[in-house]
């Protein structure tokens, strides 16, 4: 099973180091290193905590990527059985704010 572990804790799908959406999509096309990816699934706690269509509290997720020069990319799918999804500050507020860790840059 997929897993996406999280360290953005004030993400409405964060529980417990992990995401509960059923669905994650990172985004970064033309990305040379992590932070230049980005979680578009993140949506802040508080403004957002009522929108709960995409929730899955099982675990079950589907990894949709658009980082086309990343290694794990595999049409549009991460190939990865987990990945760490984390922030460039403790509380971001926006999707550009967090980023994909498992990022590798192919050739």
């Amino acid at each position: 099973m997929l897993k996406v572990s999280c360290n953005v804790s004030n993400c409405s799908y964060y529980m417990n180091n992990e995401c509960k959406a059923c669905k994650v999509n990172i985004l970064g096309e033309s990305a040379r290193n992590n932070n230049q990816t980005s979680c578009n699934t993140f949506l802040q706690k508080g403004e957002c905590s009522t929108l709960t269509s995409n929730f899955n509290p099982d675990g079950r997720v589907q990894i949709h990527c658009n980082v086309t020069n990343c290694i794990h990319n595999r049409n549009k799918d991460c190939n990865l059985q987990n990945i760490l999804v984390d922030s460039e500050t403790p509380r971001p507020q926006m999707t550009y704010g967090t980023f994909c860790s498992n990022f590798e840059q192919g050739k």
